[in-house]
Parts: C-alpha cells; sequence; structure tokens
C-alpha cells in the first residue's frame, strides 16, 4: 500500500497548486498587459496588429496571413486601423489587402468591384497573388457571377508564376468537384505542392484529406493528421488551432483540445470561444481530471471517500483549467 492521505490533506494540496497556478498565470497576464498593453479577453493587441502590418510589407507569410485572418471578422476593432495602414500604400502586397478591405468591407464599405480593380491592379504590377484572389471572387461569386473555368483559368496563371494560394486553391478546385468529377488524389498532389512552399492552408487541407476524404491512395493517418495541422498553425493558421482541437476532442483527448481552442481564442475566433464555453465540453474537462487524480492516489477506497466532496473538487478543477 502506498502513502496514506486523509481528506483534508487531498483538499489543502488541491487548494495550494490551485492557488499557486492561478497566481502564476494572473501574473503572466498582468506582466503582458503591462509591456504590450493587453486587453482583456483577448491576447492579440494593438502593437502586436502594428508588428504584423509592418512585416507584410516584407512579404512575411505568417503575418500576411494573420493579417488577413483578422480581416475575415476575427476581431473588428482593428478594421480601421488595418484600413489606413494599407490605404496610401503602393507595392502590390498593399494594393491587394486594400482589395481584401473593400472585399470583406474592412474600415470601409463593402464594395467588390473596387475589390477585383484592386486584384487587377496588382496584376498588372505584376503580383502573382493577384491572379489568386480574382480567380477566388469568380469561384464564389463575389462581385462577378460564378465561373469555375475561369476561375480555374486564373488560378492556373498563379500557379505559373508559383504563388502557393494559387496552387492551394487548385486543390479546392479538385477537391470539391464543382466543374469537373471530384479527384481527390489531384488535389492531394496540388495541396502537397502549396504546402511546399509554405502554404499553411495547403497543410490544414493535407490534415482535411486525410481525415474527412481518405481513399485507397491517401489513407486515414492520425499522425499525418495531427502533424499537418500543427505545421498550419505555426505557420499562422488559426483556423488550424480550433480543427486540431477538434481532432483532438473527437479522440477524447480534452486537455489537448482545450489548448489549442484556448489559442485560437486569443485571435478572436468565435468557433473557438464556442467551444470553450459550452458546458459538456466543461464536464469532459472535469471527467478527465477525476481521472488523473485518481491515478495520483494510491488507495482507491482513499479517492471514493474524496469524491464524497465533489463541490470542493469540482471547483479546484475548474477553476484551474478554465
Amino acid at each position: 500500500m502506498g502513502n496514506k492521505f486523509s481528506y483534508s490533506q487531498i483538499s489543502t494540496e488541491m487548494n495550494r497548486e490551485n492557488k499557486e497556478n492561478k497566481e502564476n498565470k494572473e501574473n503572466d497576464i498582468i506582466e503582458k498587459q503591462e509591456q504590450n498593453g493587453y486587453k482583456p479577453n483577448s491576447i492579440i493587441n494593438k502593437y502586436q496588429v502594428q508588428k504584423y502590418l509592418d512585416e507584410t510589407i516584407s512579404r512575411d507569410k505568417k503575418s500576411k496571413l494573420i493579417i488577413s485572418q483578422l480581416m475575415y471578422g476575427y476581431i473588428n476593432e482593428y478594421n480601421d486601423m488595418i484600413y489606413n495602414y494599407y490605404k496610401d500604400k503602393t507595392d502590390t502586397v498593399s494594393i491587394i489587402m486594400i482589395g481584401k478591405c473593400y472585399l470583406n468591407g474592412i474600415g470601409v464599405q463593402i464594395d467588390h468591384k473596387k475589390a477585383i480593380e484592386k486584384f487587377e491592379e496588382a496584376i498588372k504590377l505584376g503580383d502573382a497573388n493577384g491572379y489568386t484572389k480574382v480567380g477566388e471572387c469568380y469561384y464564389n461569386g463575389t462581385g462577378v457571377d460564378i465561373d469555375y473555368n475561369k476561375a480555374k483559368e486564373y488560378f492556373e496563371f498563379g500557379e505559373k508564376y508559383l504563388d502557393s494560394d494559387a496552387i492551394n486553391c487548385l486543390g479546392n478546385y479538385y477537391l470539391e468537384g464543382k466543374a469537373e468529377s471530384e479527384n481527390i488524389d489531384k488535389a492531394y498532389l496540388y495541396f502537397s505542392e502549396a504546402a511546399e512552399y509554405g502554404n499553411s492552408y495547403g497543410y490544414k487541407n493535407i490534415a482535411k484529406i486525410h481525415y474527412y476524404n481518405a481513399n485507397v491512395k491517401v489513407k486515414y493517418n492520425s499522425d499525418k493528421i495531427i502533424e499537418a495541422y500543427q505545421k498550419s498553425i505555426l505557420l499562422g493558421n488559426i483556423k488550424a488551432c480550433t480543427n486540431l482541437g477538434d481532432y483532438f476532442l473527437g479522440q477524447g483527448k480534452v486537455i489537448e483540445a482545450y489548448e489549442y481552442f484556448k489559442k485560437a481564442s486569443y485571435f478572436g475566433c468565435k468557433n473557438a470561444k464556442k467551444r470553450l464555453n459550452e458546458h459538456w465540453y466543461r464536464e469532459y474537462i472535469l471527467k478527465d481530471k477525476i481521472k488523473e487524480l485518481e491515478k495520483r492516489l494510491d488507495d482507491r477506497k482513499l479517492f471514493q471517500e474524496a469524491c464524497k466532496g465533489k463541490i470542493l473538487i469540482e471547483e479546484a478543477i475548474i477553476t484551474s483549467y478554465l
């Protein structure tokens, strides 16, 4: 028999650990707030946004992706800041970003016609990503009628100049099979090529195929799913954080899922925040942590006795992890 624990010892230990963990977390947050101006309930702040904006001009892919995702409505409080940063600049990155602002109503009224004009301007100045953006407008019917064949033509122009977004879009074209028959194998090749060029959505879509579209050639592979999502996350893909959280949740790994939902929520991801606020998810974490506590106790009978104080255990666990 291992060491004996009294109920009061269990309570004292849990309260002490919980208090220390909570104080450490609060001190870390306060320190970051003082240094970088963090706002409550949001990790990303205007100083970080400014840093990402500056880095987009040097064509840093991760920063461009993060700013683009913020433009898609994750956190609306920086819309004016983003629009004002790009509006008077003449480089092609800024021209495309202003096009995205018109496309999504970021700091300006939505104007799909002006968005397409900006993307076409970037093409004339030699930026292949402009082809991709015009292609996406035809693919989605944004400001123009849906035309999958025309979209493909633009994506192929972008591919010719090695634009990784265009290569990824061709993967989607074959995966979704809207103009031609679905071709998962061909889609996988395009996603793999996009990933080789450092495209986060290429990695994200590789994980998606292994998970949802597995076939004879591309089999379900848990390790590849996790690896691809993690690589996408390292490249700045916020959606991949939520996707990997969902994957872990489906595998019953609720603590891992929680960590990825938490990361995505820092950038304002609504789906991640929804996951963190769901009552049943809190219950899963509770059950998981009780199992961990059970393993720490040598005397199973003593553990069952400790569980009579369920309210105390719930309070300690939920406060510590949520």
